[in-house]
């Protein structure tokens, strides 16, 4: 028969261990004697502390074999998310990261954990990140911004869009990793239709200049500027000649 498991930290629970303990001595045809005078006592007692302990030992090894479980499907879950995840500490490094974000980063896990994240980035988005990063752990608000990684193809892939919601309390930072070539890729494109129409209606040139410059003037130029310089150009491009 299965012995019932016994709650390790609250007392209520020490009657319950007290009498399982004494099952096993009596099976074990140790029994308990009669009363305080038998020169038996002692020596009874000190047995039953020690099965007590086993029993408590026991348990203990048990809630851990359930603990290593439950963080294998915890760690099983984290890995399989489909979106970029990364743990930085406050000094930049990495103290987590599941596939998404390494395969997001074009590196390995044994190239990106316990390293510096910003090593990832050109070194011309580091100050921004670094700046990004600050804010994360002394503002402790919201932030997001958009860098380039390490080996940027002149094709335009490895735009790489960081955010998250603010470290943990005396914790790292959980920043969400997103591979935005695409979405850069189609900006590119719109701006390049949006310059050919510039050029065929005489239009002025100034919203294309800032669209161009909000796609290649670095970390310092979210996604919400391209696309809101986009909108000021087809709005003047489309408008009353």
């Amino acid at each position: 028969m299965t012995e019932p498991r016994v709650a390790l930290r609250t007392g209520g629970d020490l009657p319950l261990l007290r009498g399982l303990a004494e099952e096993r001595l009596t099976d074990a045809g140790d029994p308990a004697p009669a009363g305080t005078e038998d020169p038996r006592w002692t020596g009874h007692e000190l047995r039953l502390h020690q099965e007590e302990l086993a029993m408590q030992g026991q348990e203990l090894r048990r809630a851990l074999a359930d603990l290593e479980v439950l963080l294998a499907r915890q760690m099983e879950r984290y890995q399989a998310i489909p979106a970029g995840v990364v743990a930085v500490r406050f000094d930049g490094t990495v103290a987590e990261a599941n596939a998404a974000a390494c395969d997001c980063l074009g590196v390995g896990p044994e190239d990106l954990l316990e390293q510096p994240l910003s090593h990832r980035f050109r070194a011309e988005d580091r100050p921004a990140f670094a700046a990004f990063l600050a804010g994360h752990f002394l503002g402790g608000t919201p932030r997001s911004l958009v860098v380039r990684r390490l080996d940027l193809d002149p094709g335009g892939a490895g735009w790489i869009h960081l955010e998250g919601p603010g470290p943990l309390e005396g914790g790292p930072a959980y920043l969400s990793v997103i591979d935005v070539s695409p979405l850069l890729a189609r900006e590119t494109a719109v701006l390049a239709r949006l310059e050919r129409a510039a050029v065929l209606l005489g239009g002025a040139f100034e919203p294309l200049f800032a669209v161009r410059q909000a796609l290649h003037g670095g970390a310092e130029a979210p996604l919400e500027a391209v696309q809101r310089a986009l909108t000021e150009a087809w709005d003047l491009l489309s408008g009353p000649a």
